[in-house]
């Protein structure tokens, strides 16, 4: 676990991408070359960082700077292992592999 050296969130980093999700999409649903190298460009810039304020300098709780930040803001720590990080699928992605299913069952169905 982590701990923000901004805001003071705790709980585990997540992937940020450069570029807008809304960009990603309208160049998938109207252009798919382009959309494939918006997305390949996105993913190259990934990076770690805070959910809460997007701060890219997380540290982990255990360690002499994590420890001095809680003590300092007297921070309350999860209990039982909780965490703020967020599972399952984003929408992003659920429209994307909606449309790549029905391109792919237009395809099939298109050469019969």
């Amino acid at each position: 676990m982590k701990i923000c050296k901004s805001c003071g969130y705790v709980g585990e980093d997540i992937d940020r991408k450069r570029g807008d999700s809304g960009t990603e999409l309208l160049l998938w649903l109207f252009f798919i070359f382009p959309g494939f190298l918006y997305s390949l460009w996105r993913r190259g810039g990934q990076r770690r960082a805070c959910p809460k304020c997007g701060h890219d300098e997380m540290v982990p709780l255990d360690s002499p700077i994590g420890k001095k930040i809680v003590e300092e803001n007297h921070i309350s720590l999860p209990v039982n292992g909780e965490t703020g990080r967020k599972t399952g699928l984003s929408l992003i992605q659920i429209i994307l592999i909606v449309i790549g299913a029905i391109i792919i069952f237009a395809a099939i169905n298109g050469s019969k």
